[in-house]
Order: C-alpha cells, then structure tokens, then sequence
C-alpha cells in the first residue's frame, strides 16, 4: 500500500464495501504504552474516507499499516 492508492475495506470490518484513499506512504511513529520505558515503533499509514461514512466522509485517519492490512485491499 501506498500514496494515492484506493482501497476497499473488507467485509468483516464494521465499513465494509465502503472506500478510501492513502493520503501518505507508510511512516514510524513512536508509541508509548503504560509504562515509560514502553516504547514501540508502529508504522503508520493515514487513509482519507470516501462516500459512504457519513460525517467521516473525507476526513483523514491513522492506521497501522498491519491493521489496515488485515481490514481493507488494494483496488486493482
């Protein structure tokens, strides 16, 4: 997955049949969890939703790249 790609997210997830854009190729972000020393480095990747998601529909949000993975496809 990168910049500029379509996507459609798959049937298991709670948009599914529904579309977006990347925005961005993937990026690392820092993320801490509960305890100082509890660090990961995620790769992220923001996708921009299409029509369909209501409200949310050309806002941008951030995923990481496994998830997002696992939830949607590329549109060939």
């Amino acid at each position: 997955m990168k910049k500029g790609d379509l996507i459609k997210f798959k049937d298991q997830h709670r948009h599914a049949g529904l579309f977006g854009t990347i925005t961005c190729d993937p990026y690392n972000k820092p993320i801490w969890g509960d305890h100082p020393d509890d660090i990961e480095i995620a790769s992220m990747i923001k996708v921009m939703f299409g029509p369909g998601f209501g409200e949310r529909s050309g806002k941008v949000q951030a995923f990481r790249c496994a998830q997002l993975s696992r939830i949607a496809s590329v549109v060939r």
